[in-house]
């Protein structure tokens, strides 16, 4: 079957699907310095508008692959994780000296500027400007919302239902629901959303593209907000002051403390580097990057890590059968 996807026929579709509505789950470790708990938004689209969006993503897949690559790789490119790390790994096999440093930006999915992301896609990627502007232009910013703080007091159960025949015992009532906090979502990609992730990798393209002319000399990859760059420790540390200031006109904040970067030629952290700096290695994609010890290390815990996660599987899966 031929689908013919004209501009006229999106509008008219997505203009009547709602925005995914978030649940906003408390992440592990209470409480953060700001006095504030960490939230995870999860959600789940509507049908018709994942249909919509994942034909969409189908479509100008090839398209932006091609616009955001070499720099990100998150879109549109097979097996991106592997080539990444084969190109960091020849780049520092090449220059002895070089560095690698990781760049971290704080929840970028979540907060990344919409205008810029849009400002990207609609011109070169037009067939996806009608969706940008049903689902994300309208003048009311999708909500967002989660349930009450455990500190307010809980809802009291209704009266129990009498209505029943002279003898018998009234049911009880549930308790309503907690009341829900809303709060506007006006910044970074709808949870939820197929094309979300094309949203977030455009807005963050415009960053590596001025760190890629800035700074020649390095070697800057990402995929999506896992940025990495390879080069001269000096240039390192210039690419994290720009990344700093350059991610801030797409409202994306670098977190140095997330940050790390590393030597092989065991050289110490250069002048302007905020960041952790390493003397052994880097935990690339969960892959281990740096000495002999410490890639045996990182593959020794790795494989630990997998046979205390089957153990506790096997564990789960007796104990349910035991139970049945």
């Amino acid at each position: 079957m031929n689908l013919d996807i004209s501009e006229y026929t999106v509008r008219i579709y997505l203009a009547q699907l709602y925005p995914p509505q978030p649940l906003l789950l408390t992440k592990p470790g209470g409480v953060a310095e700001d006095r504030l708990p960490g939230l995870r938004p999860i959600s789940m689209p509507q049908t018709l508008r994942k249909l919509a969006a994942s034909a969409l993503a189908a479509t100008v897949r090839t398209a932006a692959a091609e616009l955001f690559a070499p720099a990100q790789l998150g879109v549109g490119v097979s097996s991106a994780c592997e080539r990444l790390l084969h190109e960091l790994g020849a780049n520092v096999a090449l220059h002895p000296a070089h560095a690698v440093g990781q760049y971290d930006y704080r929840n970028a999915f979540n907060l990344v500027s919409r205008p810029a992301a849009e400002a990207v896609l609609t011109r070169a990627l037009p067939a996806v400007a009608p969706y940008m502007k049903a689902m994300y232009g309208g003048e009311l910013a999708p909500s967002v919302y989660g349930w009450a703080s455990g500190d307010d007091a809980a809802p009291e159960a209704p009266a129990a239902d009498d209505s029943g025949e002279e003898g018998d015992t009234p049911d009880p009532l549930p308790p309503p629901p907690p009341s829900r906090l809303c709060l506007p979502a006006e910044r970074g990609a709808q949870q939820g959303d197929p094309l979300g992730p094309l949203l977030h990798a455009a807005a963050l393209w415009l960053v590596l593209a001025r760190l890629r002319a800035t700074h020649p000399g390095a070697l800057v990859r990402a995929f999506h907000d896992d940025v990495v760059a390879a080069g001269p420790p000096e240039v390192l540390a210039a690419v994290m002051t720009d990344a700093a200031e350059v991610g801030s006109a797409i409202d994306a904040e670098l977190a140095p403390a997330k940050c790390v970067g590393w030597s092989p030629a065991g050289a110490a952290a250069p002048a302007g580097w905020t960041g952790g700096w390493s003397a052994e290695g880097v935990v690339q994609f969960s892959v281990p990057l740096g000495d002999d010890d410490f890639v045996s290390a990182g593959v020794d815990q790795g494989l630990l890590n997998l046979s205390l996660f089957i153990e506790s599987e096997y564990t789960a899966v007796a104990l349910t059968c035991t139970q049945i």
